[in-house]
């Protein structure tokens, strides 16, 4: 496995090649490759092989709102989780948008309701799966805050 790794952080910057199983792929160095050929790593960074243990990336559970940062530390590869505001507020917006995609069952729903016609959709279900989403939203403002409190 290769990592490029942050020198003064321990960061491992290549992370997203290797989450998506790209483990030794020459291609992760055509981001740094000069015209001559050669490969020159970002500011700070050095090349660090590491075969004895393949850690399997793909594995790591995504938590909502938190996004998962690899470290090498000691020659171990460390997972941290991190809350990231921008990333919060744009998982937010995601599902806000999806939201918006049902509003028409609700409003088509409440003017059948609303002239004693019959509800055209299983509304209790559409109902649980808006719900499910502003649950989601709920916990990641609530996230957002409690992140905010903690850098105060």
């Amino acid at each position: 496995m290769v990592l490029i790794v942050n020198r003064t952080t321990g960061r491992i910057i290549n992370d997203y090649l290797l989450k998506r199983g790209e483990l030794r792929c020459e291609q992760m160095f055509d981001t740094w490759r000069r015209t001559d050929g050669y490969v020159v790593y970002p500011n700070d960074c050095y090349l660090a092989l590491k075969w004895d243990d393949e850690y399997d990336f793909s594995s790591d559970e995504e938590i909502l709102g938190h996004t998962n940062v690899y470290y090498y530390i000691d020659k171990q590869i460390v997972l941290k989780r991190i809350v990231e505001p921008e990333y919060v507020r744009q998982q937010i917006g995601w599902l806000e948008d999806e939201l918006k995609t049902t509003d028409y069952k609700v409003i088509k729903a409440y003017e059948a309701y609303l002239i004693g016609e019959s509800v055209p959709y299983d509304f209790n279900l559409v109902h649980i799966e808006r719900q499910a989403i502003r649950d989601k939203i709920n916990e990641l403002e609530k996230l957002l805050n409690d992140n905010a409190d903690e850098e105060q």
